[in-house]
């Protein structure tokens, strides 16, 4: 009788962890399939509001230009880049010393500004820089 009873007691004990294996697997199937249904519904709304041209609430990106949006060409392919041409000493030097004068001109302010703004086109962009640096110091 009390092998019975012990053979009972441990059979009880495997059925109930048994069923609480099975709730725990049931539970992380479910949780599982709603996480990759959520998932696959979200690139899906992706990917149909990149082909309308709409941005979706996940792809919306912060201060700064926004993205360009290009609509696919039916039939066509993309057009291939055109690659540069070199850039002169001359027009390189334009560049750099333009590049030296705005950020010179985002640092002025009020009556400074706009004296640097004149001797830029008064005299030039070289005295404005060398004006602007005076007045920063």
């Amino acid at each position: 009788m009390a092998l019975k009873a012990l053979v009972g007691s441990q059979l009880t004990r495997r059925t109930k962890t048994m069923n609480t294996i099975e709730t725990l697997v049931t539970e992380f199937t479910n949780k599982l399939t709603v996480a990759i249904q959520a998932d696959v519904q979200a690139r899906l709304q992706a990917a149909l509001s990149s082909l309308s041209g709409t941005i979706s609430p996940a792809q919306k990106r912060g201060r700064g230009r926004p993205a360009k949006v290009t609509a696919p060409l039916a039939g066509k392919a993309p057009a291939a880049e055109k690659a540069r041409k070199p850039v002169s000493a001359k027009r390189a030097a334009t560049m750099a010393r333009q590049g030296k004068y705005m950020a010179m001109i985002r640092q002025l302010s009020g009556g400074n500004l706009a004296k640097v703004r004149s001797v830029a086109k008064k005299d030039g962009v070289d005295k404005a820089l060398a004006l602007g640096a005076t007045l920063l110091k």
